[in-house]
């Protein structure tokens, strides 16, 4: 996919919540998901992880400065950003990057080719499916290819962040993400459910669930019926 297709593709979820043409809750400003900030962007969010180094970032939205401003209203500059972890590499995930100049840009190292393809960000510190610690915080990252190559989700303090993995619906179900944004949905299908197998097994580990384009749903279960 191109960087045009790209935002193209952005435009058109954030088209569709905004017409109700998605069955979808949108993200909520600032809403706490255990140590976890949401950073509502539009119809995107990013999400912000306190450490004992200064703060991580899942993703990084697609208005620069509109999320530079939700990092310091969180009570963080933006030299305090440590790590931004991608879930992938598409642009209305990415923008915001260069605003964070002491940020190690992470994500699975199969994403690199997108991020270069998109005109993003230098991915400068790849990573493998397993758990790593960033400032005393024990993140856990899952491969979950099909939207792109290196589609991730990451589990910290109780709270899956899915990226584009999935779609919250208004019922509290969880929804395949519209397989138009995905390069393979078919399989990005069959990664959530490796996900939540490899989650089930593991007895009660998830508080909430987050993806990207709408609001968090409370619990496994939603996963665990996908």
């Amino acid at each position: 996919m191109t960087t045009n297709g790209t935002m193209s593709a952005a435009a058109g979820l954030v088209l569709l919540s905004l017409l109700g043409g998605c069955a979808n809750s949108s993200p909520v400003a600032g809403r706490e998901l255990n140590s976890v900030t949401t950073l509502k962007d539009l119809f995107t969010s990013a999400f912000l992880v306190p450490t004992d180094d200064g703060a991580v970032l899942v993703d990084a939205g697609f208005r620069a400065g509109h999320i530079e401003g939700l990092v310091e209203d969180a009570g963080y500059a933006a030299g305090d950003v440590t790590d931004i972890l991608l879930t992938h590499g598409h642009g209305d995930h990415t923008v915001a990057v260069d605003r964070f100049p002491n940020a190690r840009v992470r994500a699975l190292a199969e994403e690199a080719a997108v991020l270069e393809e998109e005109g993003g960000p230098e991915l400068t510190d790849p990573l493998e499916p397993g758990e790593f610690t960033l400032g005393g915080v024990t993140f856990e990252v899952f491969a979950a290819p099909g939207h792109t190559p290196g589609n991730a989700m990451y589990l910290v303090d109780r709270v899956l962040l899915m990226g584009d993995s999935a779609i919250a619906n208004k019922d509290g179900t969880l929804a395949e993400t519209a397989p138009r944004y995905s390069d393979d949905p078919g399989q990005l299908a069959e990664s959530v459910r490796a996900v939540a197998l490899d989650l089930g097994g593991r007895g009660d580990v998830i508080d909430f669930l987050a993806p990207a384009h709408s609001d968090a749903l409370d619990g496994i279960e939603p996963l665990l019926q996908f």
